[in-house]
């Protein structure tokens, strides 16, 4: 099994060395000894190379030695989160996504308690900063403003820097963009702190104005959005079907492939709930069919083949070599009409090899942005290693899947049809998607 939806959510509360609480409790504040971090260095990338498969897959040995030379000579004494930083400059070059390092867990145990973060959504345009949602004390509408430096630092520089150090598969950059945009308050605390004022200038309503707002604990945040958005209601499964008999039509989005995530908070069985949506789908006799793979960031491969199974015609593999390299037959009541497949960059792991396979068997026109997940190659199964002396845990990929026998070029499934979300459509809850789905409809007929 390829995980990666769980990841994130461990990754976000793995916070800075800075705390503006009681420093002496902070388990990052003090210092490890050069030679401490350097042995801790010597192991981890002996582990890295011993175990990678495809260590060497976009980057060059000569290069990739380099950079883990001057990594090396970097060291100095300094902190867990100093020394982490220096470590999360390989994911660049490995470019595998399921190739990652988390803080200790001591300190990500102290960090959820004790750190204050950015108390704003915001949202990264190409190199452009922008605010979506405010959970700050100052309860101004700054919806749409433009961020155009964050204590004292220009918004092109925090997202380079954050960008550099954020994992990816291969080339495409979207699926870094789509972890920044969902956690950038816990990544930009890893490079740049937790300060008690965040000092902002925002480019509101054409004119440029200084905003100081104050840095609030996780909790407060989190109670903030509840009041703002509300909170996740029985509604908001992780696989809904919603039916439109009148213009025969249906749309069913698959949150996760995870079966623990479906069961754990939506209180979902994948296979039945795939198997009573397509009882229902042909029941109705539907002939346009949407699934909506958009930000679902994979998991369980069992469960990809089987939702697969009943879009493909003809026995099929996920993977070609490799772990669940199987051969999977169509289901008996699969569903033989048009089908619509939207994408994005958090289309990541098990969700790219679905739209991979969808691709490969024509099945679908796909619609929304480049796909995180690789089409051709990935790496996966992870084995996790705990450095001696830091406890930072390192997870590094053990196997390879191969899914076909394409070209690999280092990006995930293009779609047919692109979709580029202004800030605007954002907030105002556009779904450009469908409207794209609706033309095609019009055009058909």
């Amino acid at each position: 099994m390829i995980y990666t939806i769980n990841i994130l959510l461990i990754l976000v509360i793995s916070l800075s060395n800075l705390s503006i609480t009681n420093v002496l409790e902070d388990p990052c504040s003090n210092k490890y000894e050069k030679t401490e971090l350097q042995s801790d260095f010597k192991y981890f990338r002996k582990k890295l190379e011993t175990s990678h498969p495809n260590l060497y897959l976009y980057t060059s040995k000569k290069d990739f030695d380099a950079l883990l030379d001057s990594i090396y000579d970097s060291i100095g004494n300094n902190t867990q989160i100093e020394f982490f930083n220096k470590i999360c400059r390989l994911n660049s070059s490995i470019k595998d996504g399921h190739t990652y390092f988390l803080l200790s867990k001591e300190y990500r145990n102290y960090a959820d308690r004790e750190k204050f973060f950015l108390p704003l959504d915001v949202y990264i345009k190409g190199n452009r900063l922008f605010i979506l949602h405010n959970y700050s004390e100052d309860q101004s509408n700054m919806a749409g403003a433009e961020i155009i430096s964050l204590n004292g630092k220009k918004a092109e520089t925090i997202i380079k820097q954050l960008m550099d150090q954020q994992i990816r598969d291969g080339y495409s950059l979207n699926y870094p963009r789509w972890i920044l945009n969902n956690y950038f308050r816990s990544y930009y605390s890893y490079s740049f702190g937790t300060p008690e004022i965040f000092m902002m200038e925002i480019k509101l309503n054409n004119e440029i104005i200084t905003k100081h707002i104050k840095a609030l604990p996780r909790k407060t945040i989190a109670e903030h959005r509840i009041q703002s958005l509300g909170s996740i209601s029985m509604k908001d499964q992780g696989i809904v079907l919603e039916l439109d008999k009148q213009n025969n039509q249906a749309k069913l989005t698959v949150k996760s492939f995870d079966n623990n995530l479906l069961k754990n908070t939506y209180n979902q069985q994948f296979k039945s709930s795939i198997k009573e949506a397509f009882d229902k789908i042909i029941g109705s006799n539907i002939q346009n069919l949407t699934i909506d793979l958009k930000d679902n960031q994979g998991g369980d491969i069992s469960n990809a083949s089987f939702l697969c199974s009943y879009l493909i015609d003809q026995p099929f593999k996920l993977v070609l070599k490799g772990p669940k390299s199987k051969w999977t037959k169509p289901q008996k009541g699969m569903y033989h009409n048009k089908i619509f497949v939207l994408i994005n960059g958090g289309s990541f792991s098990a969700t790219g090899m679905t739209a991979s396979a969808l691709r490969m068997h024509k099945k679908g026109v796909f619609i929304g942005e480049e796909t995180g997940g690789n089409k051709v190659i990935l790496s996966g199964n992870a084995w996790a290693y705990k450095l001696p002396n830091t406890k930072i845990e390192c997870y590094i990929s053990h196997r390879t899947y191969l899914l076909n026998e394409g070209q690999n070029d280092g990006h995930g499934i293009i779609p047919d049809h692109l979709v580029e979300y202004s800030i605007e459509n954002i907030l105002l809850k556009r779904d450009l998607e469908n409207i794209v789905i609706s033309n095609l409809l019009i055009k058909q007929i």
